[in-house]
Order: structure tokens, then C-alpha cells, then sequence
């Protein structure tokens, strides 16, 4: 699977698009999606839109020709398996390598304000 995402300069050209590729890939609305374009914080360039979604690998180029001939353009084209996080069984490895590092973590590689020790600072007077 790819995930592919284009952009549009208004709405109205990203939302014909998604329902042609609706139409022409029998797609859910969970398999590809339209939103403004923009970053946070920033003001809106206008009616600028993105449509993004996941797609088998042998319709990219089509989905590539349709998108191209409702005016958008592809800006993403990425292998689904880098838009996961990592594995969960990763994540014990790191944490036996924390532990082992600093002894005094041992039990728990994770420290909260209230098991980290305290320094002690002189008070000024």
C-alpha cells in the first residue's frame, strides 16, 4: 500500500477528485479524505486543499492520472509501512538497555518527579 497526497488550489476541484476516486476504486471514507491546507498558526492561503489516502501499489499510477486531471498535484508518495509507529516488542529491548546502563534505574527505567531524588540547593539569605 502507498499513501499519496495532492494538492489543490480550491476545494471544489479536491472534492471532485475524491469522489472520482470513490467512483472509479470503491474506496471508504476512511481510505482517503480532503482538508485545508495550511500550518497552525499560520493564516489560510485561500481555498488551498489537500486529499490524501491509502492506495494499493499497482493503482498509484492511476490514482496519479486522476488526481493530475482534476488539477491537483502529488506532493507525497510513501510506503504505508513509514506511516506506523515501531513495533511494540522494540520498545522492552530499549528498555533492558536503559536499565542496564545506569544501575541505579534498574527497577524501573522510567523516573518521575516523585522516585527522581531531590538535589538539594543552598537557600540565600
Amino acid at each position: 500500500m502507498r499513501v499519496l497526497a495532492a494538492r489543490f488550489q480550491d476545494r471544489e476541484r479536491a472534492a471532485a477528485a475524491l469522489d472520482a476516486l470513490h467512483d472509479a476504486f470503491r474506496l471508504s471514507d476512511t481510505d482517503v479524505a480532503i482538508a485545508p491546507l495550511g500550518a497552525p498558526g499560520t493564516e489560510s492561503a485561500g481555498d488551498e486543499t489537500v486529499l490524501a489516502g491509502h492506495f494499493p501499489d499497482d493503482k498509484t499510477q492511476a490514482v496519479e492520472a486522476l488526481v493530475n486531471h482534476f488539477g491537483g498535484e502529488i506532493v507525497s508518495d510513501v510506503d504505508e509501512q513509514w506511516t506506523r509507529p515501531p513495533p511494540v516488542a522494540a520498545q522492552p529491548e530499549m528498555i533492558q538497555s536503559a536499565a542496564a546502563s545506569n544501575p541505579a534505574q534498574r527497577s524501573s527505567p522510567f523516573r518521575s518527579r516523585r522516585t527522581a531524588p531531590r538535589e538539594r540547593q543552598p537557600v540565600g539569605r
